[in-house]
């Protein structure tokens, strides 16, 4: 019966402290809101790049609920010879794909 009380006891305690552990607070997002780009470098092996060109363009977008989307692209890409985009040679398509950058979060 003692054997069978302090199980109980026990079990409660257990029960008691997962149900009151304290939860961490959530340290504010300090990034919400648009950025404008000014810079962009890729270092690989002690190597420094500029993907995007010397003078990148681009925005990122930071939510509150912490998503985002990134708009990056270098400003030399010459315009599609045929005026729309649509209708870009596979070698201005390759050129596009090179040179932009849009990642998102999504749910």
């Amino acid at each position: 019966m003692i054997k069978r009380r302090g199980m109980l006891v026990a079990g409660a305690a257990a029960m008691v402290l997962s149900i009151a552990t304290p939860v961490a607070a959530q340290t504010p997002n300090k990034v919400i809101g648009t950025w404008q780009m000014t810079a962009a470098t890729v270092e690989v092996n002690g190597t420094t790049s500029l993907p995007y060109g010397p003078e990148p363009q681009g925005k990122l977008v930071f939510t509150s609920d912490m998503h985002f989307a990134e708009f990056l692209h270098d400003p030399r890409i010459p315009r599609f010879k045929s005026n729309e985009r649509g209708g870009g040679s596979n070698e201005e398509n390759r050129a596009v794909s090179a040179a932009c950058d849009i990642p998102c979060s999504a749910d």
